[in-house]
């Protein structure tokens, strides 16, 4: 429970508290992989996922999904900029048992618009723009720099403070590989 609910109501979006994975194709048949699912439907009009190409992904730890309210307030839109495949299913036991939702969902929401601030003085209408992800820990050290996740995150916040002209894909960095082998194993790498 993020404590986000009544503010994400009041902009027509909920967050369903499920548990969202993955179905890979095995040899044995359909797996779901417990560790991570992989984001890879972005809108293509959205400048925060626009230069994002396809069969690239983000990584994201078993996220939940965000749902849009059949009809927004007045004067919102929402942007569902970050979705999963139709191969994903939301289950709402951590331990995947039981009946499952079948997908595509969508993981991240660009919300504009103006929101009314009542203070103890006078009303008050404010523009405004948020990101909202139903997942945080593709911001963790652990996934930060996996795949398109950084740039995600750095887009975000371009996007926000409405700088578009920085939204990029950053170069990868140059790994190196080291090789060791023992003399007989180099020399039949050689040959």
């Amino acid at each position: 429970n993020s404590g986000l609910s009544q503010i994400l109501k009041n902009v027509g979006l909920s967050y369903q508290p499920t548990t969202v994975v993955q179905v890979m194709d095995t040899p044995l048949g359909g797996a779901i992989n417990p560790a991570s699912t992989p984001i890879s439907d972005f809108s293509v009009s959205n400048p925060i996922t626009k230069p994002f190409g396809k069969g690239e992904f983000v990584l994201m730890r078993l996220p939940s999904y965000l749902e849009k309210s059949a009809t927004l307030p007045a004067g919102i839109t929402v942007d569902e900029f970050l979705k999963t495949d139709s191969k994903a299913l939301a289950y709402s036991d951590a331990g995947f048992e039981g009946k499952s939702l079948p997908g595509p969902f969508t993981v991240g929401d660009v919300v504009k618009g103006n929101y009314d601030f009542d203070s103890n003085t006078d009303k008050k209408t404010i523009a405004f723009q948020m990101v909202v992800f139903s997942d945080v820990d593709f911001l963790s050290n652990q996934l930060l720099y996996k795949n398109l996740n950084r740039d995600l995150a750095l887009n975000s916040v371009a996007s926000l403070v409405k700088e578009e002209n920085i939204i990029r894909i950053s170069p990868n960095d140059v790994d190196v590989t080291k090789l060791t082998l023992t003399p007989t194993q180099f020399y039949i790498f050689i040959f």
